[in-house]
């Protein structure tokens, strides 16, 4: 009986330097805010303002900071995104007996997740205000709207054909 020893790979330098390049490139993604690691909750701390309004309006605030970041932008668009949304989500909180602007509020959350690619919870935002935020005709017809574009864009052609008929019959 014979005892075989491994054979060892033997690779060119400028391979085996690629090959570390690589595995130095892979190890550095966590540290640098990328890869998997990078997707941890972290707590968004909103300020409580005083009014709804003023809670409203640093709401709609953060969302125009997000318009004006590139998606190319990457992080930086999804940290604005996440303050956006948690910043509306305060508003939802803090005056849940200021229907008016909670129904908008949610109205600017399921906008953000429409942006963000988020279509499954934005559609069941729309569809929610749709069904019961009736004191906001502005808000039901916006849902209604965006609700048809999202599932118009996947494909559900019926059901996005059911709210324009909706908006077209009931608000012209």
């Amino acid at each position: 009986m014979s005892l075989h020893t491994p054979q060892t790979l033997s690779l060119p330098r400028s391979v085996r330097l690629a090959l570390w390049g690589v595995l130095l490139v892979v190890l550095a993604l966590p540290a640098a805010g990328c890869g998997h690691w990078s997707h941890r909750q972290t707590k968004i701390d909103i300020p409580q303002m005083d009014t709804v309004n003023s809670q409203f309006k640093f709401a709609y605030d953060q969302q125009k900071t997000l318009t004006s970041i590139p998606v190319q932008m990457g992080a930086k668009h999804k940290n604005q995104a996440a303050v956006t949304i948690a910043a509306f989500q305060k508003v939802v909180d803090a005056f849940p007996d200021e229907r008016l602007q909670v129904g908008r509020a949610r109205l600017g959350i399921a906008m953000v997740r429409m942006a963000e690619g988020d279509t499954r919870r934005a559609l069941d935002t729309y569809e929610d205000l749709i069904k019961n935020d009736g004191d906001d005709e502005v808000v039901k017809v916006n849902a209604m709207f965006d609700a048809a574009g999202l599932l118009d864009r996947t494909g559900r052609f019926d059901e996005a054909k059911a709210y324009y008929r909706k908006i077209v019959d009931g608000y012209t």
